[in-house]
């Protein structure tokens, strides 16, 4: 058992009591423990960045056109794989998605505005 020192005479005090047995004094207060400082949050490991390889077959897929277009909205939103994709394959699908998206707009408005005139050309060019 540890003993504490008397401030007022200089007595040892046995650990526990609160008054010396000597002169009477109050024992000094134990300082109170330093609590621990806080532990940092370990970093999430960066994930690896996507190689040639993965570039060249995500290339191939989305050359497909359904299928292409169905994997781009599903990487680039996350709603593949948990969205738990890379971050340069969201972001590389989404890119994707939008040229898709782009080139089936501009066709659309393309096929749209030209209906008439094509109709006149095919026939033109049957009769």
């Amino acid at each position: 058992m540890s003993e504490i020192i008397c401030p007022a005479c200089g007595a040892a005090i046995p650990e526990g009591l609160k008054f010396c047995t000597n002169c009477g004094a109050k024992t000094p207060e134990a300082p109170p423990p330093v609590p621990a400082a806080p532990q940092p949050k370990p970093e999430p490991a960066a994930p690896a960045p996507l190689r040639f390889l993965d570039y060249l077959l995500m290339i191939l897929v989305f050359s497909v056109p359904l299928v292409g277009a169905v994997i781009a909205s599903m990487w680039a939103f996350g709603w593949a794989l948990g969205g738990k994709t890379k971050k340069d394959r969201k972001a590389f699908a989404l890119a994707q998605f939008v040229v898709k998206a782009a080139f089936i707009l501009a066709f659309l408005v393309f096929y749209f505005v030209n209906f008439n005139a094509m109709n006149e050309f095919i026939k033109v060019m049957l009769s």
